[in-house]
């Protein structure tokens, strides 16, 4: 289960990261100086929470394998 909730935690991240990207390809959005700062600082968030969600993943399914 723990997995499942991972793989989906993962797919939400990945949705999020390209309509924020999406967002930074607007010329009309990034003459909005505090949304674009927001916005890459979501980016680096989601990097970081990306990150944490994968080395968890290995370490079950490390213990999973028995390895």
């Amino acid at each position: 289960r723990y997995l499942s909730d991972l793989r989906k935690l993962g797919y939400a991240l990945e949705q999020e990261k390209d309509a924020l990207y999406a967002r930074l390809s607007d010329p009309a959005f990034l003459r909005d100086g505090p949304a674009v700062s927001a916005t890459t600082a979501r980016l680096d968030a989601i990097e970081q929470e990306t990150a944490a969600a994968m080395a968890r993943w290995e370490a079950l399914e490390a213990v999973a394998t028995g390895g």
